[in-house]
This record gives C-alpha cells, sequence and structure tokens, in this order.
C-alpha cells in the first residue's frame, strides 16, 4: 500500500501501471491459498479492488474483477467481506461495459457470486440481474455466453420460485432451443 501511495504522488499513468501490478499479483496469489485470500483482505485492498472497477483504465477494470472473482472463491469473504463492501453494484455495471473482456470478467466474477449461501446473491437479484444475464445468453462471444450460462445456473440452483419465474419471464424457449444441441 505505501508503495502504491508513493505512485499515486508522483503520476496517475504511473499508478495505474502500478496499481495495475498490484492487483494481478494479488489475483494471482489468491487463486488457489486461503491464507493469501485472507491475508489480501486484511490489507485493505478490498476498496482498492472495488474502486478500479470503475477506472476509466479497462486493464484495472479486468484486474480489479479477477481479483474479486479469485477473493470469492471463500465461503467467508462472499458471506462476509465482499457483501460488507458492496462489491455487487459495482461489479453489475460491468456487465454493460464497452470492453468485451472486462463483461467476461465480470460475468465469470458472478458465477461465484450467486451461489445459494452467500447474501451477494440476493442484491444481484434485487438490482435487475437477470435480465442481463439472460439478454449476455444469446451474446455472439461464446465466452461470455458460457459464463452468463453459468451465473444463471448457479443463480438458480437452490432457488425459490420467486427467483425462478425472474428467470424464466426473461428466458424464451427460442433462447434456450437456439443452443440445445438436439
Amino acid at each position: 500500500m505505501k508503495m502504491l501511495d508513493q505512485a499515486k504522488a508522483m503520476d496517475s499513468v504511473f499508478y495505474e501501471k502500478r496499481l495495475d501490478c498490484a492487483l494481478i499479483v494479488a489475483s494471482s496469489l489468491s487463486t488457489t491459498s486461503e491464507e493469501n485470500r485472507k491475508f489480501i483482505v486484511e490489507s485493505k485492498l478490498l476498496g482498492l479492488i472495488i474502486d478500479s472497477m470503475s477506472s476509466s483504465n479497462v486493464n484495472l477494470r479486468i484486474s480489479s474483477c479477477q481479483c474479486a472473482r479469485n477473493l470469492s472463491r471463500s465461503v467467508k469473504n462472499l458471506r462476509t467481506n465482499l457483501f460488507d463492501a458492496g462489491i455487487a453494484k459495482p461489479l453489475l455495471k460491468l456487465l454493460h461495459d464497452e470492453s468485451l473482456s472486462v463483461k467476461i470478467t465480470a460475468c465469470a466474477t458472478i458465477c461465484n457470486m450467486v451461489l445459494d449461501f452467500t447474501p451477494i446473491k440476493k442484491v444481484i437479484v434485487n438490482e435487475g440481474a437477470i435480465p442481463d444475464l439472460v439478454n449476455l445468453v444469446s451474446h455472439p462471444d461464446s465466452s461470455l455466453r458460457i459464463n452468463a450460462i453459468w451465473s444463471l445456473k448457479n443463480l438458480l440452483y437452490h432457488s425459490d420460485n420467486e427467483i425462478r419465474t425472474k428467470v424464466l419471464s426473461c428466458l424464451s424457449f427460442e433462447t434456450i432451443n437456439r443452443y440445445n444441441p438436439l
């Protein structure tokens, strides 16, 4: 953090590059290690991750999403830290980003956020993400389409009738049949 503060005082471009590198390193460290995820949250990087989601720098938006995705592999982070930090709203805005890479990474992150035991699921549903995810099911890019389908699948797993009704009211039979291999 001290190094980032020094870079911020020097030059905004230099700061953005340093922050991007820091987020990439944090993302890599948190891929498989619960201990590293805990360290990243305790180091107060979560605020920077969320702030970077609204950066004008595409690379920062991508690296912040990837870092959030890896942090969301922890049940504790999903139930407390990520929820308390208010990650859902900035993440959902990225589904409308101009960059396809940002959309793909944000949608992949949402896959982890809508599991049945996380309070973030309710926020994502209440913020109106279901129509956005359903629209992405028809996107021409296969990676984005697959992430949207997985997000809906995780959202529907152990869901109540209200969520199921919302998804089915947005998802047409034409859309489902379009990707049916039969």
